[in-house]
């Protein structure tokens, strides 16, 4: 379990070996995997990338998210 932000940007992230429950905590961002799911997140939304998920960030305002992570 850990605290993450990140400022204004776009990323590549992908999860190799575990999956990973977040509450976004403060900020704004699309998140877009791989098989076109698009998720718009702020304040509130609960985001859950599962082992081998691979997506995009467009972070539009910086994010904070307190996340747990499950390894496999």
């Amino acid at each position: 379990m850990g605290i993450w932000e990140c400022e204004p940007g776009t990323f590549t992230a992908f999860r190799d070996g575990f999956d990973e429950t977040a509450v976004i905590v403060s900020g704004r961002a699309t998140v877009t995997g791989e098989d076109g799911l698009v998720e718009e997140v702020g304040p509130g939304s609960i985001l859950a990338t599962p082992n081998n998920w691979r997506g995009t960030w467009v972070v539009h305002e910086t994010v904070r998210k307190i996340y747990n992570i499950m390894y496999f």
